[in-house]
């Protein structure tokens, strides 16, 4: 029932009202330009807001920005932008993405000056009630600020498809039910198909039995707490006697197995796999659950002995290896059986599985219905709408994982003698740290030597969905794969079946002609294959010397000429600024589209001049792409930049302060919070102080934000610093909690760990790279 109140009209607008029985509160502002009388304006809205009891929200003109992305030409976060996002954390608030635009005030001729003033902000028990919570930008007709709105989806009942839960096989009985069950199905055939069937007809056995038992488990529970709340109201007038405080202590001991349970079932549902269960971060799991031709340029063969020993038989050992790597918890496919249900119940399923392997690795085929694939559209973006904006992942079943794992790992020991230096992603000794590091070089070196010159940095489009299956397995079959392993892949990939999941359940089964699934164990490798073949292309170019690179350490008898740097698809190409060699890259590259299927997306791929230029547009119109300036990002590190700049890390700080948000904190234990620091924000600082000292401003923020997030706790205790953070930092051997230290240590040890990995070729080049230019031409803080 729907009731709508009359219109509210003033000179300043007007609202209407349409509401239903759901009880909610909303609290408008209009803040002050003058700091003092804003920093009182939130104190008055704080007020207000513990007088409101239930879902909240306030929205309004709050007259400053949080970031500097919010005001444009904005070059410094000021005191006030510090107060505001305080204030919204201090208050547990979401300040949901901003959709159809950037800002909401818009003045000048020009529009020179804007900002996004005006925002929604809501609580954290609103956020219970609705799911894809934005606001949006609508059309501005006469005034300077932007009317927003707040849309809100509600939760609707869906019927799930069946999704085993890691907690059943913690249940007293269960593994001994699985097995009474299996032994009772009786199937002929061969025994890809016997396996299917069987994991077919065990999902109803399962599902009639978990109603009955979480029945049965919530009646218990229910039972155990009233039994402990009259103890507790007889302990209130007298001393209980020794049967008492046994049977106390026992219901205490089953509830807590119980709230084990509970903790694991929402661990699974949120998918928070950085947080280790036992923590008593029950909540916390739950609000995250409610809350992701030139075929013979490839000149490197694979020998005769590596082939018999890809070749041989999958042994039983392989198999428990590979769930030793699984994650248990993470989302399964049609199947709905998890990898924890297959390692933990291996005694039953043991031998069905093994036949399985073994006929798919004589006969090269398994039951197809195996192959069927879910696919999660997971936006890319805060706001993402269009089909663009989402990235699909693959939700494959357990048992073509473990196949597919089971080949993966084999093809792992081989790819280092397959795929050339210049590509850096996934392999064994090579990494992400090593690219960025290079290519920062490069553009360092070339600045020095004052020489014209380009980076082209290229955008491949649905780089994994447009592989051409001809080209891979022509690739495969050129580097000396045998017939087997090849037709395992071909059969592997081509018999595909996916579904979309849309709201939550798959809808319909559709077949694909090309592409790698994200998700499968096998694609990264895969695609690592297919780019070999751009990098032979562009090897051979430069080899020929119709495309020349840039130098590294060009005041050394070792300098190198590096071309390209590859990382999956995160793609490279360093040349001379001349129109001959950027047409030989554009014909390369329309070749390589030709023969792989992957297509360069000119509009987003972008042209950097390095050093002057003067011919710049005419190779941006031979190439076809759009031109750009230094600095730019590569592999989320800056490329091209001062490393004393502060714009560097602001983006750093202000992900840091996201990730730590103080609503988080009330729903975690100390070593749930604990973890949170070390696991999650940790690594962003890290990574970026592999290559920039950190600036000392940035270190004493980071720091605070950490500090304040691990002893703030419960939001109904005040958060007192329990231990000088100087101690915190220490390691556990020395008595500390083992959060990592920040600082200009960190640069050194990148370099460290680059000596001890050089072993000649372009890493012998990343060993001198690291150890003199860089490492000494930061200069040490004072």
């Amino acid at each position: 029932m729907w009731i709508a109140l009359p219109n509210i009209y003033g000179p300043a607008g007007g609202c209407v009202v349409v509401h239903n029985s759901f009880n909610w509160f909303l609290t408008g502002v209009y803040a002050p330009h003058i700091r003092s009388e804003k920093l009182e304006c939130w104190e008055e809205v704080a007020a207000v807001k513990e007088l409101c009891e239930g879902p909240w929200v306030t929205c309004g003109d709050f007259n400053t920005v949080r970031t500097m992305a919010e005001r444009r030409g904005c070059s410094r976060t000021t005191n006030v932008m510090t107060d505001f996002s305080k204030w919204i954390d201090e208050m547990e608030l979401h300040d949901p993405h901003l959709c159809g635009g950037n800002f909401t005030w818009f003045r000048g001729p020009n529009h020179h000056s804007a900002a996004r003033l005006d925002r929604f902000l809501y609580s954290v028990e609103w956020e219970e009630f609705f799911k894809n919570i934005k606001q949006m930008v609508m059309p501005r007709v006469t005034s300077d600020h932007c009317p927003i709105l707040l849309q809100c989806g509600d939760w609707g009942k869906q019927k799930p498809y069946f999704k085993f839960e890691n907690w059943w096989l913690e249940i007293e009985g269960f593994r001994e039910q699985l097995q009474e069950w299996w032994d009772e199905f009786e199937v002929m055939g061969c025994p890809d198909y016997i396996l299917s069937m069987k994991l077919k007809m065990l999902k109803p056995k399962i599902k009639e039995w978990s109603k009955r038992v979480c029945g049965e488990l919530g009646t218990k529970k229910n039972n155990l707490l009233a039994e402990l709340a009259d103890i507790d109201l007889a302990q209130d007038t007298r001393n209980l006697n020794e049967d008492e405080m046994m049977v106390r202590a026992t219901v205490l001991v089953e509830l807590e197995k119980l709230a084990e349970n509970e903790e694991a079932r929402w661990r699974q549902k949120s998918r928070v796999l950085w947080l280790k269960q036992g923590d008593n971060n029950t909540n916390f799991f739950q609000r995250m659950a409610t809350a992701h031709k030139r075929y013979n340029a490839i000149d490197k063969l694979i020998s005769q002995e590596d082939q018999e020993w890809l070749h041989r038989p999958f042994t039983e050992a392989e198999v428990l290896g590979i769930f030793k790597q699984c994650d248990g918890d993470k989302a399964p496919g049609p199947d709905g059986f998890t990898m924890r249900f297959y390692k933990e119940c291996w005694p039953t399923l043991k031998e069905d599985l093994m036949q399985t392997i073994h006929n798919f690795h004589q006969n090269e085929f398994f039951e197809k219905s195996f192959n069927a694939t879910f696919v999660a559209l997971i936006p890319k973006k805060h706001g993402a709408e269009e089909l663009k904006d989402f990235r699909p992942i693959s939700l494959i079943g357990g048992v073509y994982k473990i196949i597919a794992k089971l080949i993966t790992e084999r093809l792992k020991t081989v790819m280092g003698t397959l795929v050339d230096e210049h590509q850096m992603a996934f392999l064994k000794g090579r990494q992400i740290m090593d690219a960025t590091l290079l290519a920062n070089e490069l553009v360092d070196s070339r600045v020095k030597q004052n020489k014209p010159g380009v980076l082209c940095k290229l955008d491949i489009e649905k780089a994994y969905d447009h592989v051409n299956w001809d080209f891979l397995l022509k690739v495969l079959k050129d580097m000396g794969f045998g017939d087997k392993r090849v037709n395992w892949i071909k059969f592997c990939i081509s018999t595909v079946k996916f579904s979309l999941i849309i709201n939550g359940n798959p809808e319909g089964f559709f077949q694909s002609q090309r592409g790698l699934r994200q998700g499968d164990p096998m694609s990264p490798f895969l695609f690592i294959l297919v780019m070999e073949g751009l990098n032979s292309m562009i090897r051979k170019a430069r080899e020929n010397g119709w495309i020349r690179g840039f130098c590294a350490n060009i005041n050394m008898n070792n300098a190198m000429e590096v071309s390209h740097l590859l990382y999956a698809d995160d793609s490279l190409v360093f040349c001379d600024a001349e129109v001959t060699q950027i047409r030989h890259l554009r014909a390369i590259l329309t070749i390589f589209e030709g023969i792989s299927g992957l297509h360069v997306n000119w509009h987003k791929s972008c042209l950097y001049p390095v050093n002057q230029v003067p011919n710049m547009q005419t190779l941006t119109e031979n190439l076809g792409c759009q031109v750009a300036s230094l600095p730019t990002k590569y592999l989320g590190m800056p490329l091209g930049a001062k490393n004393k700049e502060l714009e560097v890390w602001c983006e750093v700080l202000e992900r840091s302060e996201r990730k730590l948000a103080r609503w988080k904190s009330q729903y975690l234990s100390l070593g749930g919070r604990l973890t949170l620091i070390k696991s999650v924000m940790d690594s962003q600082p890290t990574y970026m102080m592999s290559l920039f000292p950190l600036p000392g401003n940035i270190e004493k923020k980071i720091n605070k934000a950490r500090r304040a997030f691990l002893w703030q706790g419960n939001k109904e205790k005040k958060g007192y610093n329990l231990v000088k953070w100087d101690k915190v930092i220490l390691n556990k051997k020395q008595g500390g909690m083992g959060i990592k230290k920040l600082g200009f240590a960190e640069l050194p040890k990148s370099n460290g760990y680059l000596i001890i990995e050089a072993n000649g070729g372009l890493n012998q080049q990343r060993l001198s790279v690291c150890s003199l230019d860089i490492f000494w031409s930061v200069g040490l803080p004072s």
